[in-house]
């Protein structure tokens, strides 16, 4: 089954009559946890955790944790791990949804360095440069 888009489910909600039936409209998000979704993400990208875990510069035992789903990572470890794997601006917008954390927003400094970085498929220690350079928090210390 394909996905609802957000318009579609928009459109569905302003057409229901109860909330019975806004309710029981399927296909809206599958829920996933975190380490689900970058399983996914995984097998989509051809990648191995191993090689996400070094690009990201996540301490290694730390970052299998993240992928085995004993460890809740914050924003920025995720957005390392979206870096490192390449991920589209929507992957990286839905993995962080997975996690309970806000999503890139463009017009906040720190937020528009990383997702030019998605763009140019820089690294994190390139975003890291950058996001020194303009006087912003580090992406990982």
């Amino acid at each position: 089954m394909k996905e609802i888009d957000t318009r579609e489910l928009e459109n569905q909600i302003s057409a229901s009559n109860d909330i019975e039936s806004v309710n029981n409209i399927s296909n809206i998000i599958p829920e996933l946890s975190v380490s689900q979704y970058l399983e996914e993400l995984l097998k989509i990208h051809k990648m191995e955790a191993k090689d996400v875990i070094k690009a990201a510069n996540l301490e290694r035992t730390y970052g299998y944790k993240i992928f085995s789903g004993d460890k809740n990572p914050g924003r920025p470890k995720l957005l390392a791990i979206a870096l490192a794997m390449q991920l589209s601006h929507e992957e990286v917008q839905r993995l962080l949804y997975y996690a309970k954390e806000e999503k890139l927003y463009v017009k906040n400094s720190w937020d528009r360095v990383i997702w030019y970085g998605l763009e140019k498929h820089l690294g994190v220690s390139d975003i890291n440069i950058i996001l020194h350079d303009f006087g912003l928090v580090p992406l990982l210390k």
